[in-house]
């Protein structure tokens, strides 16, 4: 389970992150959902901390940090329980699908060569990249397919959850249900998830629950369908009003 505990962030003047309060569940899928500028990718960068949180406690699973006195240690602990899926991909330029896969696994993980290759065929396999695609390099490949490729090397390092960043917001519209759809069959298998999406019918459909933050702040939160179908916060009611294009 991921447990943040008053977690803040300021960027100089600017509070992005002001208390926030965090549990997901073991098998749970969370949906961060809010306005441009809310403090949802800081907070989802905080709990691996890719963002040095400025206070607050977090928990995945034994690993505990606290804020701001963070050893490396501790640090490496917290950061090899999550994986992070990006919206910008983040893969290597330089190297093919399949070695995207293989490297976190025989570089971080010191897995034997042959035996990361075995599992990275078969989780690449598993998001839908062929065999030939595997060989091939990001710049050949769409967007969704190297988005894909970036869920495979998360799944490759078999983390207790997997953080992904308005995973599908790089990506023309066309490519968006493909990305996705191993996101739902992810949700599916109650791997834990933590997603920050704009995809509100995605988010109802596939979520446990939603956390809506404005201001740095948690807002609303709760069910997943009820709280995007019923909202109680009138800040709530706004922004869903906006996202959906209601009246």
């Amino acid at each position: 389970m991921i447990e943040a505990t008053r977690i803040r962030k300021a960027f100089g003047a600017n509070t992005v992150l002001d208390g926030i309060d965090l549990e997901v569940g073991t098998g749970e899928v969370k949906a961060v959902i809010g306005p441009s500028g809310s403090g949802k990718s800081t907070l989802l960068r905080c709990l691996n901390l890719l963002e040095a949180p400025d206070a607050g406690t977090i928990r995945i699973e034994d690993a505990q940090v606290t804020a701001p006195r963070i050893s490396q240690k501790e640090a490496h602990a917290l950061r090899s329980r999550t994986a992070m899926v990006f919206q910008g991909y983040n893969l290597f330029r330089n190297r093919t699908a399949l070695q995207n896969v293989m490297d976190p696994m025989v570089i971080g993980r010191k897995v034997p060569a042959d035996e990361a290759r075995a599992r990275a065929q078969e989780l690449l396999a598993r998001v839908g990249i062929s065999e030939s695609t595997q060989a091939q390099y990001p710049v050949t490949l769409s967007g969704g397919q190297q988005q894909r490729v970036s869920i495979a090397r998360a799944l490759a390092v078999r983390p207790h959850a997997i953080l992904l960043d308005e995973p599908t917001s790089a990506l023309d519209p066309e490519l968006v249900s493909e990305v996705l759809a191993v996101i739902r069959d992810l949700a599916s298998e109650r791997i834990t998830l933590v997603i920050v999406t704009h995809e509100m019918a995605f988010a109802a459909d596939v979520a446990d629950r939603v956390v809506f933050i404005d201001g740095g702040r948690i807002v609303e939160q709760g069910p997943a369908r009820e709280v995007i179908e019923h909202p109680q916060h009138e800040r709530t009611k706004r922004f869903l009003r906006e996202e959906l294009g209601a009246p």
